[in-house]
């Protein structure tokens, strides 16, 4: 039975037991008495209530994996060290390390840490003055798009350009947590947005909930998901946080 409508199923014996067994409305002789069954069936109801929302708490993520990024208020860390949004890529790079290839993203220059499923966006290609525009995590490999671009001819027959994957090799396999909780491949949309600050307003779009997104705090950048279905129940592909 669905959440929603074991709530009202459980509501509605209260109500009942409300209406049948009001101790105000019973002989004095047996107030006692049915004052008793009342507080029991609302008991029971009250237990069973609270059993299925227990069901749908959300799932807490251990925080045991290296790397980590925290995001708290409007501040990104990596391993403990502020990664800050308009900073240089070289200043990134001290924290980050070197990268592993580029990528071209006309205007912008896409650069990719294989290892660690994180990709990085900035607006020129110099690395002293190209400022981080963006930073995407890769939390799972989604089939469907990289299947996408891998047809070498297109429909008429004409040979197509080389496929060139600017997906990281990897995904992020450490430790990703936004507003203390933590999130990981398994997470669902519907459990960050419970989690997350009310401030952030995480929301799915106007259509469907495959891109939901919301505030990184202030006026400091916004916080993009890119989800593996198109209901507030799908899990995280993409974690994009930028300006």
């Amino acid at each position: 039975m669905k959440k929603s409508n074991m709530i009202g199923v459980l509501i509605a014996l209260s109500l009942t037991c409300l209406a049948h067994a009001n101790p105000a409305s019973a002989p004095s002789s047996n107030a006692n008495t049915v004052e008793n069954i009342y507080n029991k069936a609302v008991g029971k109801a009250k237990s069973a209530l609270e059993s299925v929302l227990e069901v749908e708490k959300p799932r807490q993520v251990n925080r045991a994996a290296k790397p980590e990024i925290i995001i708290k208020d409007s501040q990104l860390f990596y391993n403990g060290k502020e990664l800050v949004l308009g900073a240089s890529l070289a200043e990134w790079q001290k924290i980050l390390g070197k990268h592993s290839r580029t990528g071209q993203d006309r205007p912008a220059i896409l650069y990719i840490w294989d290892e660690l499923g994180l990709q990085v966006l900035t607006g020129q290609p110099a690395e002293e003055l190209g400022k981080v525009e963006q930073i995407k995590i890769y939390l799972l490999k989604n089939p469907i798009y990289e299947g996408m671009y891998r047809e070498t001819h297109s429909p008429d027959g004409k040979p197509l350009p080389p496929y060139v994957d600017r997906a990281p090799k990897k995904t992020f396999s450490g430790y990703l947590e936004l507003d203390g909780f933590g999130i990981d491949a398994k997470t669902e949309f519907r459990e960050l947005r419970a989690a997350a600050k009310p401030s952030r307003k995480l929301k799915c779009g106007n259509l469907d909930c495959s891109t939901p997104s919301g505030g990184l705090g202030g006026n400091s950048g916004v916080i993009t998901l890119h989800l593996n279905r198109r209901s507030d129940r799908g899990n995280i592909n993409e974690f994009v946080i930028g300006q």
